[in-house]
């Protein structure tokens, strides 16, 4: 855990855009980006929603479309904010840090375990990212994203009941272009972005680029007087794009790396919630407790066998201590003995009177995810008639995505070490390796017939954290 407290007031956000050879007057580069981001708003976006290429107006489906320019003047800067400016999709993430939750009409889901899938997904050029591990990442070099709502089967394959999002990255062109984007905000906020798009020749172009985003959260831990939510992510993208003849060639890398804490949440008094309310409501939310409170709270029978609570084991997971040491005590603080009860709810009652953003968790609280992606596309276009076709184009898309998930959660929240879980080192965490492969043929037979065939198939391996 770490705490970079470093920016504590409110800073003004800038996005400075460096080109080859221009640079303008503070008040004419000032003005030439609100009329950028004006027009970002208001162009006209090109989406593939039905596996081809089309306008957003032309596209007969309920399709939310943001383009990079877009997302760029909105201060879109992580694909979960999509859902703040899409109606009827929510993107959130699940009580650990870096597991996403989709859902589209209310359809979706997301889970910590890689092998469960749910009724919305997300794409990444092409490729499914299947199930719930750091599929949020940084909009850096995003050309677009597309929230198609509504079954997507047909075109998108299974899982999709609810809908999809796709995200498109950049291509590189055929002219040079370079950018830097810096950003500084409160809670610590620091974001660096930059790029560059080089023609090496005729046919051959390169597009580089990478970011370094960092946030401190809002949450406080008082016990340890560190960030609870901090997060730093570092993504780098290569790509090349070749144009023998009729031919399209592009390869694209993406790295991706994601340390942070885990979501910030209030403890959890158990294990009776009657009780809690109860002492809430006598003692005003603060947390002075009467010597009748205390002696009800230390009744509270330990689990040697005896006494009310006699049969029930613990839920959740162990606790290890800075030293190795582990309790069995999974999620039952009373097994530590009837007088950690008392002092789990009393601090839970001085974390409330503390702020909103307050906790005072002991267990650790940290996630790390690495990811690498590698997308490989080979377009045919006829370019023109070809056999009874007035348009022929064939596509071919190789696409393989591995992720690496370590972390630790504290889920009760509370200076009582209870209720933790987590899996460190490559062995013990969670891992996922997943490969597509995508033939299609996209046809035109004069302006009123045209057609989509093809196949897909998709491989994914995932380890649950325990070998299995």
């Amino acid at each position: 855990m770490r705490n970079k407290k470093l920016l504590r007031k409110t800073l003004l956000g800038a996005a400075v855009s460096v080109g080859a050879t221009v640079f303008l007057p503070l008040q004419d580069a000032a003005a030439q980006q609100n009329r950028t981001a004006a027009q970002a708003l208001l162009e006209e976006v090109v989406v593939t929603a039905r596996r081809r290429e089309e306008t957003l107006e032309d596209a007969p489906l309920s399709v939310v479309a943001i383009s990079g320019e877009a997302m760029q003047a909105q201060g879109i800067y992580d694909t979960r904010q999509i859902g703040d400016f899409a109606a009827n999709v929510n993107l959130q993430v699940e009580d650990r840090s870096n597991i996403s939750m989709i859902h589209i009409r209310g359809i979706g889901g997301g889970f910590a375990n890689p092998i469960q899938v749910f009724g919305a997904g997300m794409y990444m050029d092409g490729h499914y990212l299947a199930g719930s591990m750091a599929n949020f990442m940084s909009t850096m070099d995003v050309e677009r994203v597309e929230v198609l709502r509504g079954p997507q089967g047909t075109l998108f394959g299974k899982n999709v009941t609810g809908g999809a999002v796709n995200m498109v990255s950049v291509k590189p062109q055929d002219t040079f272009e370079s950018s830097i984007i810096l950003r500084a905000g409160d809670y610590g906020q620091q974001d660096v972005r930059g790029m560059i798009n080089i023609p090496i020749s005729d046919n051959v172009f390169g597009r580089f680029s990478i970011a370094d985003e960092q946030h401190d959260g809002y949450w406080t831990n008082r016990t340890k007087g560190t960030s609870v939510d901090w997060n730093d992510q570092q993504s780098f993208r290569g790509s090349l794009r070749f144009t023998p003849g009729q031919w399209t060639i592009d390869a694209t890398y993406l790295h991706t790396e994601q340390q942070g804490g885990q979501v910030g949440m209030r403890c959890n008094a158990r294990p009776n919630s009657e009780l809690v309310n109860s002492l809430q409501n006598t003692a005003g939310g603060n947390h002075v407790l009467t010597q009748a409170q205390l002696d009800t709270l230390n009744s509270f029978p330990t689990f040697d066998g005896s006494g009310a609570n006699a049969g029930y084991g613990a839920w959740g997971g162990d606790f290890t201590y800075p030293d190795g040491t582990e309790a069995d005590v999974g999620g039952h603080i009373e097994q530590l003995g009837a007088g950690e009860t008392v002092r789990f709810l009393d601090n839970c009652f001085q974390d409330a009177a503390a702020g909103d953003f307050v906790n005072s968790s002991e267990g650790l609280d940290d996630s790390d995810t690495e990811t690498d992606n590698l997308f490989l596309s080979f377009v045919w276009d006829s370019d023109g008639e070809v056999g009874p076709f007035e348009a022929l184009q064939v596509r071919t898309n190789f696409s393989d995505r591995s992720t690496e998930y370590t972390w630790h959660n504290d889920r009760d929240k509370g200076i009582v070490p209870g209720d933790s879980l987590g899996h460190t080192g490559l062995a013990a965490g969670f891992a996922q390796d997943s490969q597509s492969f995508e033939l299609i043929f996209d046809a035109t037979l004069n302006d009123r017939v045209s057609f989509l065939a093809g196949v897909w198939a998709f491989d994914d391996e995932a380890n649950t954290g325990t070998g299995d």
